[in-house]
């Protein structure tokens, strides 16, 4: 992680940083937090919402390098603890969630309208929400999601969104060099107008992502997966985790 070159090339890539930071820290904080009682767990999470904020607020308050404030990864490593909490939570207490179904909906649609109030009439509130602000947002979004029957979840868990979903990650880290790639195509060749040349960038990006999901992400995911099997404790354990695996495709 260097500072000064964070917008360098594909500007997107910054995130690959503090995931890392993720996957090789998730063991070492999952097994304690799973061991915490529920009211503990959210008392963290609050803490940790808080703490965040209060940081981002006192270090642009002391004008640090937006470099720093914002794409350092381990001011992000609360959020993920966030959602990791939250997670853990939910599975917790997912019989009783469902049964405050409509509540959860509301707190919802509250959180979601007001965000785009605070963005309608503060033009400094993107200043702040980059850092974890909106977990609140985002997690009462997912709960809503994932304890609905209706149409909604019918319509999200559909085919073609589903494998949407799936090349979310490549859609993501491509935007930029497709965009660059794109514009040149547009310059030196076709020179569409602004919807052409959208449509252009778009289908070039849809293409990309689902060629490196499905040529490149997944089978390697699989590999991995696989390899997995041989770290359980018992046969019947490993026997349990290949059936799955092949349930899944993964060879």
């Amino acid at each position: 992680w260097f500072q000064n070159h964070i917008m360098d090339y594909n500007f997107p890539g910054w995130t690959l940083c503090a995931e890392l930071l993720f996957y090789l820290s998730f063991p070492l904080l999952f097994i304690p937090l799973n061991k915490l009682k529920n009211n503990s767990i959210a008392s963290l999470i609050i803490l940790l919402w808080v703490g965040s904020f209060i940081l981002l607020l006192w270090m642009l308050k002391q004008k640090f390098a937006p470099g720093l404030v914002y794409f350092f990864p381990l001011f992000h490593l609360p959020t993920f603890v966030i959602g990791m909490g939250t997670g853990i939570l939910f599975i917790r207490n997912k019989d009783k969630l469902q049964s405050n179904i409509s509540i959860i909906n509301v707190v919802a649609i509250l959180l979601f309208a007001l965000f785009f109030f605070l963005l309608l009439i503060n033009n400094e509130f993107g200043k702040y929400y980059h850092n974890g602000l909106l977990c609140p947002l985002f997690a009462f979004i997912i709960l809503t999601l994932s304890l609905n029957n209706g149409i909604l979840k019918k319509a999200l868990s559909s085919k073609p969104l589903e494998s949407l979903g799936e090349i979310s990650y490549a859609f993501y880290i491509f935007q930029c060099p497709v965009y660059l790639l794109a514009s040149e195509i547009n310059r030196l060749y076709l020179n569409f107008n602004d919807l052409q040349f959208f449509i252009l960038f778009l289908l070039i990006l849809l293409f990309l992502s689902y060629f490196f999901h499905y040529m490149v992400e997944q089978p390697l995911r699989n590999r991995l997966k696989f390899k997995t099997v041989g770290v359980f404790k018992t046969k019947e354990e490993t026997v349990k985790a290949k059936t799955v695996f092949n349930k899944k495709g993964i060879k």
